[in-house]
């Protein structure tokens, strides 16, 4: 294997030992957009399909791709195809490209196994392997190979047969975040815009005695949590959590606990010695963790709003999730909600959706929820997001909020975060410029306005319409203009990312 290849093995979740192999590299920090590539690129191939038909990189160039590398004689061929067809949806919808290289030598037996999962697109017969060495998948196993739209390979998932089945789960959902694709149950994940219904549940205290309901909660800022008692990060989220309540002292605030196992004593033992303030409880029929579309990733927290929607959902436990659950929660709680400048964890869209999607309830409108500024939504359900299905612009890489917001800037003054004399700038220009006008700030307007002067916009001009008629293509059309007509324009205004 070369040098600049280097595989390395990652949890899925916690004390999980899963197959899912990446690439060392694409765990580096994020690099700057000028910043040259180190990862491996996706060597280039080209062979026969299955239908007769031709087939290789050009078919996956410029977007997101998912290979399946296989032999349907292969140990692991059936579960790498179930974990394929368990995101292939998700993958579609998001315009992610779908590509199959069989090594099998009798193009009917791959017939029958692509049949058998019901994949239709195109699958290159690679009957001597040398695609598949090509990609480093080892003979004898299938892989999902993972691979960016600009085609770099972000990592491959090989080796199953040797792990658990009941790890496919938990890999799935690591192979939906890398993709950055949607989770598989959505039911009460925030998304578009939509504040899901948070799914009633009942669960049971530890001596089977009393239950708890959603209802029993009305009116109060919930943190509902799935833990397992033997999970060392599940006893960080509790201990946070535990911490936070008693910081906070807010009557209004709820902790329900649930533990995705039944063995009481073991529960018993864990509330015992992390010393919590709030109790745990039992999902015996597991009917909880199915109407939250419980990942099987633990922990798993839902954090749930005065009327009963699920406002924020994570998984797993670390510095960076117990921030971003903090701000949740101060912001439902309402009063003083800091931003928490932490090295290790402020960064990220979703930080900066806890400010840019903001509610206006009662007690700030004195009438009832309003859905204030909301720039989040409008990033998710773009092309710079590289998960819109309905978007037709696609940047060359998925960017995020800092990227276009927080650029480089000379730090004069010696900035502890500066690096080479310069730092990323905290005015996020063009993010709002209502406030600087508010409070007269004519030199942050000036920026915002040359901010979105330098190439940042694409406005398209591309209908008129006068009297129930609508003229297209007005570049070739050019339809006159009458002085005092009045005519309807549709404007498309896209940010170029």
């Amino acid at each position: 294997m070369p040098a600049n290849l280097k595989w390395t093995h990652v949890a899925a979740g916690a004390a999980l030992a899963v197959a899912l192999i990446w690439a060392a590299f694409s765990l580096a920090p994020a690099q700057a957009a000028d910043a040259p590539r180190s990862e491996q690129s996706l060597p280039r191939f080209e062979g026969r399909t299955l239908d007769g038909g031709h087939a290789g990189t050009d078919l996956v160039q410029k977007r997101r791709a998912i290979l399946l590398v296989f032999s349907s004689a292969d140990p692991d061929a059936g579960r790498a195809a179930a974990l394929l067809e368990g995101i292939r949806a998700s993958a579609q919808r998001a315009n992610v490209a779908l590509l199959g290289i069989t090594r099998d030598r009798d193009p009917v037996l791959a017939s029958h196994f692509l049949k058998l999962h019901g994949f239709d697109f195109p699958v290159i017969v690679d009957a001597d392997g040398a695609i598949s060495a090509k990609l480093r998948v080892p003979p004898g196993t299938s892989s999902l190979v993972l691979v960016d739209a600009q085609g770099y390979i972000l990592g491959a998932l090989s080796g199953l047969a040797a792990q658990p089945a009941a790890e496919d789960a938990a890999l799935g959902v690591e192979l939906r975040s890398v993709l950055d694709l949607p989770p598989e149950d959505t039911a009460a994940t925030p998304t578009f815009g939509v504040l899901p219904a948070a799914p009633p549940f009942e669960v049971t205290d530890l001596e089977g005695q009393k239950s708890v309901k959603l209802a029993d909660y009305a009116g109060k800022v919930l943190v509902f949590v799935f833990f397992l008692p033997t999970c060392p990060h599940c006893h960080e989220m509790l201990k946070y959590l535990d911490a936070l309540a008693k910081q906070l002292a807010n009557p209004e605030l709820a902790i329900v606990a649930v533990s995705v196992s039944d063995k009481k004593y073991v529960v018993e033992e864990m509330v015992s010695d992390l010393k919590l303030s709030f109790p745990a409880y039992l999902d015996p029929s597991a009917k909880a963790q199915a109407a939250y579309g419980f990942q099987r990733t633990v922990p798993e927290a839902f954090v749930i709003d005065r009327q009963g929607r699920v406002v924020q959902r994570t998984a797993g436990a670390s510095p960076r999730i117990e921030a971003l659950l903090t701000l949740s929660i101060k912001r439902e709680l309402g009063g003083p909600n800091p931003i928490l400048l932490e090295k290790a964890a402020y960064s990220g869209e979703e930080f900066c959706s806890v400010c840019h999607k903001v509610s206006l309830d009662v007690p700030v409108n004195s009438y009832r929820w309003f859905r204030g500024q909301n720039e989040y939504d409008n990033w998710f359900d773009s092309g710079v997001n590289h998960a819109a299905a309905r978007t037709f612009y696609l940047p060359p890489q998925k960017k995020v909020c800092q990227d276009c917001h927080m650029p480089l800037e000379p730090a004069p003054l010696g900035d502890v975060s500066a690096k080479g004399g310069m730092v990323k700038s905290h005015r996020f220009l063009a993010v709002n410029t209502a406030l600087p006008h508010v409070r007269g700030d004519e030199d942050t307007i000036r920026r915002a306005e040359s901010f979105l002067r330098d190439e940042k916009l694409l406005i398209d001009i591309f209908a008129l319409k006068r009297g129930g008629r609508t003229v297209l293509s007005l570049d070739r059309a050019q339809p006159p203009l009458e002085p005092g007509e009045a005519v309807e324009f549709h404007v498309v205004v896209r940010n170029k990312g």
